[in-house]
């Protein structure tokens, strides 16, 4: 079997970690204009890392995919990689060549979008443990109980507002220092948070600290807001790599 890690033009041996994830060697097959990173690997050890008995067993896969994962971010440091998702294998050169022949043209699409451009992940996440605690004095009646009642409201009101605008804020100037930006799912497994939100940015190698400052200007008007702010990355493009992944299938 071939299992294919991921699509790129321009890498060369040395730049590849010493060792693939399944452990056979990591080669580099050429296939057209494009040269993919893959590794042979018999059938029965990809049944054993991938089958049934993996899928039962959380440690296993989650250390397979989080292997994977890695070995593709080594490679990203060096080379633009268009990455397949975790599991992608052919039986051998002419299903290889099959494949490529298919989607050769997103494939070179999507290298041609990524060219030295590294993925970034931007998140707003309203947090009650971010909230400033609040001095209340009690109410002095029913009347002040009221009174309070609706400055609460009012104030409540207020945040999410200004939530609401310092996210369009953000997501613009992240979108317009990005060759390619696009939301990603605002479901959060923690229920006293709440993502506002959740992007992926396709920006240029070495964009770390522009991001941080174009971010930070933006969130620097509203301090007083119960947020936290999550900036991530560098990362090879996944959310960008349809066309691989549409591959891979």
């Amino acid at each position: 079997m071939i299992y294919l890690y991921g699509v790129t033009r321009a890498v060369q041996s040395d730049q590849l970690p010493d060792a693939a994830v399944f452990g056979g060697a990591v080669e580099l097959m050429p296939v057209d204009d494009l040269t993919l990173v893959v590794e042979h690997v018999e059938a029965v050890v990809l049944q054993e890392m991938l089958g049934e008995g993996a899928r039962e067993d959380d440690t296993i896969l989650h250390n397979a995919v989080m292997a994977h994962q890695g070995f593709i971010n080594s490679v990203a440091e060096a080379a633009d990689i268009v990455p397949f998702r975790f599991g992608t294998a052919v039986e051998n050169d002419a299903a290889l060549a099959e494949l490529i022949a298919q989607q050769g043209a997103s494939l070179n699409a999507t290298l041609d979008l990524i060219a030295g451009h590294l993925e970034w992940g931007v998140k707003i996440v309203r947090s009650e443990a971010a909230r400033k605690p609040e001095a209340t004095p009690a109410p002095a009646g029913g009347a002040d109980y009221l009174r309070q009642l609706s400055a609460k409201k009012q104030t409540e009101d207020r945040s999410r507002e200004n939530m609401a605008e310092l996210c369009k804020e953000v997501a613009k100037d992240v979108a317009a220092m990005a060759a390619k930006a696009q939301p990603l799912s605002l479901r959060s497994s923690d229920n006293s948070e709440a993502r506002l939100l959740n992007m992926a940015c396709l920006l240029p190698r070495g964009s770390d600290a522009a991001l941080a400052d174009a971010v930070n200007q933006a969130v620097g008007r509203f301090e007083d807001l119960p947020l936290r702010i999550e900036i991530s990355g560098p990362w090879p493009p996944f959310s960008f790599a349809s066309a691989g992944e549409e591959a891979a299938q």
